[in-house]
């Protein structure tokens, strides 16, 4: 299907464009021809998917290709926290993985953003992105991509907010001992008048 206008006339896909297109050619390839529905705003259609991707006609992954086996998740934490995602990617080496926040790649290993990364002994690759002294300004939708010689994998997006400040307990939240019922009216009185 083709949409009715010519708004977009040219494209030259990123390196996460090219790996959420794949990401919807391997979910379309599980659905039948008449569950795949395609709009197009250019004669190319920069993504592939619906007959074709549904009848399996895409090629096969080859066996170095990157896999998100760990995708980041969801985190709510109060502001000047610490914060941590991580993604596990298998895949053949060297793996390359890079984070992004709201789509814009980070910067990683800055006052604010660091990257580590870790490989195990059975060629799964580890990467975190801690977050520090968190605030509103972080808030939004996280995710890494992996590549290396054979393409690129993308994980799903974990949303991080932050949660909101805690309320004091004052003497009018705590539990009064019998004995304490004096001093507890005066101090409530002495708010009152006040």
């Amino acid at each position: 299907m083709r949409a009715p206008n010519n708004l977009h006339s040219s494209h030259v896909d990123n390196p996460f464009c090219i790996a959420t297109k794949r990401n919807v050619k391997e979910v379309c390839s599980c659905l039948d021809p008449k569950d795949v529905y395609f709009i197009s705003q250019d004669n190319n259609s920069r993504i592939p998917i619906g007959i074709t991707v549904a009848n399996k006609e895409t090629e096969e992954l080859p066996s170095g290709f990157p896999i998100i086996k760990a995708h980041p998740v969801d985190i709510r934490q109060p502001e000047r926290k610490i914060i941590d995602f991580k993604c596990e990617v298998s895949g053949k080496q060297p793996l390359q993985v890079v984070w992004f926040h709201n789509r814009i790649p980070i910067t990683c290993n800055n006052n604010h953003h660091v990257c580590t990364y870790s490989v195990s002994d059975h060629s799964d690759f580890t990467s975190n992105l801690s977050l520090r002294n968190v605030s509103n300004s972080h808030t939004g939708f996280y995710q890494c991509a992996a590549f290396n010689e054979y393409g690129q994998a993308v994980s799903y997006q974990a949303m991080f907010t932050v949660a909101p400040k805690r309320i004091r307990k004052t003497t009018l939240n705590r539990k009064i001992e019998p004995g304490m019922y004096f001093f507890w009216l005066i101090h409530t009185l002495s708010i009152c008048i006040y």
